[in-house]
């Protein structure tokens, strides 16, 4: 992966990359739980739980 892409990685498999608008500083982290991407939505006030069994984050080369 050349400088200027950022790679996308899921159970230590690259799977993607980017290379518009990469940032030049360090990222966060969003994690969303979608409630419906088709059909009917959850409820006004419903609720979901997203469990996370393990995460890392990695700086590759970092300067």
């Amino acid at each position: 992966m050349r400088d200027g892409a950022l790679p996308y990685f899921v159970d230590g498999r690259m799977t993607g990359h980017d290379t518009r608008g990469v940032p030049d500083r360090p990222l966060s982290w969003v994690l969303q739980n979608e409630s419906a991407l088709e059909g009917p939505v959850a409820a006004p006030g419903s609720s979901a739980r997203l469990e996370i069994t393990w995460v890392a984050a990695y700086a590759y080369g970092w300067k």
